[in-house]
Order: structure tokens, then C-alpha cells, then sequence
């Protein structure tokens, strides 16, 4: 294979932490952004509430995937320091666990297909 077939569906999602001032920007030019590269308009957005409600959102989406879907895009958006996203003032959640998420063991439907993760997070420290 020397290109990936892109001809199926597109599925995208956000997920945007509450609180970043001009988040609300951001998360509507990235939905003019999947209109122009043909993602569905009722893209999934998720909201940063409880670490629980994100995985539990997350997992409920990915299990929502068919196998007629050519390519997923996920747009994370939140505060967070190096390899994770903070999901309320207590609550953490590790990067590589939502990349595992989406993995081939994980989401069949994905399997030999583009994953494409855009993250918008502080990376930790100030200096």
C-alpha cells in the first residue's frame, strides 16, 4: 500500500477542557476545518469533566466506529503538562491512554487506517 484509501467515511472528534479563554474559537474553526476535509458536521465534541465521564465519552465513540470509516481525527484541547491533559483540577489523564484507545487490538475499525491526534495542551514548566 502506498496511500492510504480515503473514499469511506471520515469520523472526528473534540475534545475541548473548560476554561481556556478563546476555546470557543478554536473549536469552531476546527469544525470548518473537518467540513473542508469532508468530516461529518455532527462531529463529536467532548467535554473535560470528570476523568470517567472523558474515558467513558471516548470509548463510547470509538465503539461507535464501523469499518466503512477511512480515517479518524481527534482534536484535544485542554490544560496539562508533559504526556497528559488535565481533565478538572484533580484529575489527570495520560495521553498514550487515549492513543491505546484507538489502537488496532482496540478499535478493529481503525486498523490500517490514519489516526490523526492534534493536541493543544501546556507541556508543563514555565522556564
Amino acid at each position: 500500500m502506498d496511500r492510504y484509501d480515503l473514499s469511506g467515511k471520515r469520523a472526528a472528534l473534540i475534545m475541548c477542557g473548560g476554561g481556556r479563554p478563546g476555546a470557543e474559537y478554536d473549536v469552531k474553526r476546527i469544525k470548518e476545518f473537518c467540513k473542508q476535509n469532508k468530516f461529518p458536521e455532527s462531529s463529536y465534541t467532548v467535554e473535560c469533566k470528570t476523568k470517567e465521564d472523558v474515558t467513558d465519552a471516548l470509548k463510547s465513540f470509538r465503539d461507535n466506529l464501523s469499518g466503512d470509516v477511512s480515517c479518524l481525527a481527534m482534536f484535544i484541547m485542554a490544560h496539562g503538562a508533559l504526556g497528559h491533559i488535565e481533565v478538572n483540577d484533580e484529575e489527570v489523564l495520560d495521553l498514550e491512554e487515549i492513543y491505546q484507545m484507538f489502537n488496532n487490538s482496540q478499535c478493529p475499525a481503525l486498523r490500517e487506517k490514519p489516526k490523526l491526534f492534534v493536541v493543544q495542551a501546556c507541556r508543563g514548566g514555565t522556564s
